[in-house]
Parts: C-alpha cells; sequence; structure tokens
C-alpha cells in the first residue's frame, strides 16, 4: 500500500511554509550590529565611513549576520541612507568627468563648425 502525503496547505496561492516568520537575530546578534553600526556609520554625514555597506557589516561580524537585519538596524537607530563616502566620491568624480567631458565636446563642435564653415562654394558666407 503506498502512503500519500498530503500536500501543506495552501492560503491565497501560498504554501504554509512561505508563511513562516522570518528569523530575526538575537540579542546577541543586535548588540553586535549596533556596535560595529557605531564605528562604520557616520550619523553626521548620514552614511557610512568609506567603502562600507550594510552588507560588509553582515559579513564581518560573521556567516550567521543577515545584511537585511544590519539595514534594519541601521535604519531605525541610524538612518535610511545605506550609503557610503565611496559612493559619495565616485558621484564626484563622475559629474567632474561629465563637465569635462561636455567642455571637450563643446570644443570639438567649435573646431568642427569652423572647418565646416570653410568647406565648398559658401565657403565664409554666412
Amino acid at each position: 500500500m503506498k502512503s500519500e502525503v498530503a500536500a501543506p496547505p495552501r492560503i491565497e496561492g501560498k504554501s504554509m511554509e512561505a508563511l513562516a516568520p522570518l528569523r530575526q537575530p538575537t540579542r546577541e546578534q543586535k548588540r553586535e550590529i549596533v556596535a560595529m553600526l557605531d564605528m562604520a556609520y557616520d550619523t553626521a554625514a548620514g552614511r557610512y565611513r568609506g567603502a562600507d555597506t550594510d552588507k560588509t557589516i553582515a559579513e564581518t561580524i560573521g556567516p550567521n549576520i543577515m545584511p537585511g537585519w544590519v539595514a534594519e538596524i541601521r535604519e531605525d537607530l541610524y538612518g535610511p541612507a545605506g550609503e557610503n563616502d565611496e559612493m559619495q566620491a565616485i558621484r564626484e568624480e563622475l559629474g567632474k568627468l561629465q563637465r569635462d567631458t561636455e567642455a571637450a565636446v563643446a570644443g570639438l563642435v567649435k573646431r568642427l563648425d569652423a572647418i565646416c564653415a570653410s568647406v565648398g562654394p559658401r565657403a565664409g558666407r554666412k
């Protein structure tokens, strides 16, 4: 005789397993996260120092720490921005590069326009 295992009940298209509560950090893990955030997060600037992120903080503490826990505690106690100094530095470099590129393109367009104006039977006329 073949025994049949009943499928878990479904609620609105989701299995009961999908409705299980999410894993939560222990008190000790929360303290470790707060301790790392105290060192890595610049509250005045509203972002991480250096290249730290929620993920790097979780990895530094250990393999049982989830980045989502770090993000949740950071947002609750330190602020909503998960950015860091490195991201800000890259944005500044990109802005400078964009301005420099726009200036270089404008200069090349001007040079090309001058050459085009001097070519053909209408050269030198406006």
